[in-house]
């Protein structure tokens, strides 16, 4: 009989060995994955469930530029920032961050209970490192996007994004990825996120 092809271990199921990135497990992914480059891997849950990756793959390399100014004709002192591909590895882990890692602005993903950077950015101090459930000061099945002032260094910014649990963090991170749209208008240095929604982000 003719072979059948699945993706992961079991079949119409989504999991996170469906689809890996760069070693890390993406099948489960509620949102899309854009990689170097420009290329995007769409629906990644659904699709997985489905036996199937959907590839976008640009025919150039992708850039954007965003303008600042007046909607039509010319604008006195207006300027724009041009976003350009990073083309050098930036993810550490908490073990992996140098001392020149450490001069930079942090972006920390995963709570005190797992990564030390989130510990020391927090500073908690009731325990030893490291700090799980209620000791995390992460609300329970929430996460919390917070901006830390002069961590790792003074005058540098650490922004911790971190969950009770591993899909609270996803979760979280779901709202990073839509920040202008999900963030905006918020005037506060820490938020607690229950859903990828503005009915979900409270401040803190």
């Amino acid at each position: 009989s003719a072979k059948k092809f699945i993706l992961g271990n079991t079949e119409g199921e989504a999991e996170g060995v469906d689809v890996m990135v760069n070693g890390t497990e993406k099948g489960t992914q509620e949102w899309q994955e854009t990689l170097n480059y420009g290329t995007i891997i769409e629906g990644i849950k659904s699709n997985s469930a489905l036996n199937k990756v959907v590839i976008d793959i640009p025919a150039d390399q992708q850039k954007a530029k965003v303008y600042v100014g007046k909607l039509g004709g010319a604008a006195a002192g207006a300027t724009y920032v041009k976003y350009t591909p990073v083309t050098m590895p930036v993810a550490r882990l908490d073990t992996e961050l140098t001392a020149t890692d450490k001069t930079k602005n942090l972006v920390v993903v995963g709570g005190p209970c797992v990564n030390k950077e989130a510990y020391n950015a927090l500073n908690i101090t009731s325990v030893q490192y490291p700090a799980c459930g209620a000791a995390s000061t992460i609300p329970e099945n929430a996460a919390i996007i917070k901006i830390v002032p002069d961590y790792p260094a003074t005058g540098k910014y650490t922004v911790v994004v971190a969950g009770w649990e591993a899909a609270n963090t996803r979760t979280a991170c779901a709202v990073i990825q839509q920040y202008a749209t999900l963030l905006k208008g918020q005037a506060v240095s820490a938020v607690k996120v229950t859903s990828a929604t503005t009915a979900g982000i409270t401040p803190l």
